[in-house]
């Protein structure tokens, strides 16, 4: 570790109370969040889920 500060995106699953952790990052943007955002919502797709309320 260099001391630098990190950001880090997580989400909790309602339902299951699983957390994700999407990412982490030195520097967060919009372009950032939406990018890891949208990881997310492939993945459960991929998975045979669906995001359907995320706040």
């Amino acid at each position: 570790m260099n001391g630098q500060r990190q950001y880090i995106l997580a989400v909790i699953e309602h339902a299951s109370r699983r957390v994700r952790v999407l990412g982490t990052t030195e520097n967060p943007n919009a372009s950032w969040v939406i990018q890891a955002i949208k990881n997310m919502v492939m993945e459960l797709e991929e998975a045979g889920c669906r995001a359907r309320y995320p706040i």
